[in-house]
């Protein structure tokens, strides 16, 4: 009987180690569906504040650990609507911020000038999660995405620093994919939604795999494409002509096809 009870002590331990493995805490938010959120001030984190309940908003997590989001759609009481506002949250204190963007919904795109940040300066509402990168600086970037009636294609980056928007590109609807491996000012991913594999490599470049686009029909695009990050028009696109690295098989769109490739934007 002496030799079962050192059995009994590891089972007894196995079971108390991984008794609380896959369990969810609750640590923030309604219980309810569709709840309104509270916005609070601006800039200025309160324990009342949350977002609204949103579907499929754009979101990151910075090198800090602090969880950002943006945007998201909701139904309410039959109404369809898409936020703008951009959201932190820090885990750490278990608090809220709304730190940009409206509290109206459905709000239009405030594109400025191309490159140029400004406090006017506005993605308007985004849902439906495109891509999104925080880069080695800290900004946050994101792709295309959607709202209840528009298909986007235009790059954003937004700076935590100073608090503004700067659409880097908004070139074509539909993807302009040049030659394999060479970088162009025209190229462009074109509408892309619902894509989440996004990554950032050792050089700060931004890349992203497939995501569902508009290519005579509704379709999965499945091709990787890169953009460098934060240099596009810095560098008045001198990094187009340099070598590509990534060297890989394309096969051309046919019309009702997918698209299997791997691109790279300079």
């Amino acid at each position: 009987m002496k030799k079962i009870y050192p059995l009994a002590y590891l089972l007894i331990l196995h079971y108390a180690v991984f008794a609380q493995a896959g369990e969810w805490t609750w640590m923030k938010g309604s219980s309810t569906a569709n709840p309104a959120g509270s916005f609070g001030v601006q800039g200025v984190a309160a324990a009342s504040n949350t977002p609204p309940g949103v579907y499929s908003p754009i979101y990151w997590t910075d090198s800090s650990g602090i969880f950002w989001l943006y945007g998201g759609a909701q139904w309410t009481g039959g109404a369809n609507k898409v936020y703008e506002a951009l959201w932190k949250f820090d885990p750490v204190t278990n608090l809220w911020t709304w730190v940009n963007g409206n509290t109206a919904t459905d709000q239009l795109p405030v594109y400025g000038t191309i490159g140029v940040p400004s406090p006017t300066n506005s993605p308007g509402a985004r849902s439906f999660s495109g891509p999104a990168w925080v880069d080695l600086k800290g900004n946050l970037w994101f792709y295309a995405a959607a709202s209840w009636t528009t298909f986007f294609y235009d790059l954003w980056k937004y700076d935590p620093v100073t608090n503004e928007w700067t659409c880097m590109q908004n070139n074509s609807s539909n993807p302009v994919h040049g030659t394999l491996g060479v970088g162009k000012p025209t190229n462009t991913p074109g509408i892309r939604w619902k894509s989440s594999a996004a990554w950032v490599d050792d050089a700060g470049d931004l890349w992203f795999f497939g995501g569902t686009s508009l290519l005579i029909l509704v379709g999965v695009v499945l091709d990787v494409m890169r953009q460098v990050e934060t240099h596009l028009l810095q560098s008045h696109y001198d990094g187009f002509l340099k070598k590509g690295r990534i060297r890989g098989r394309f096969d051309r769109m046919q019309q009702t096809g997918n698209v299997p490739a791997f691109y790279r934007v300079r």
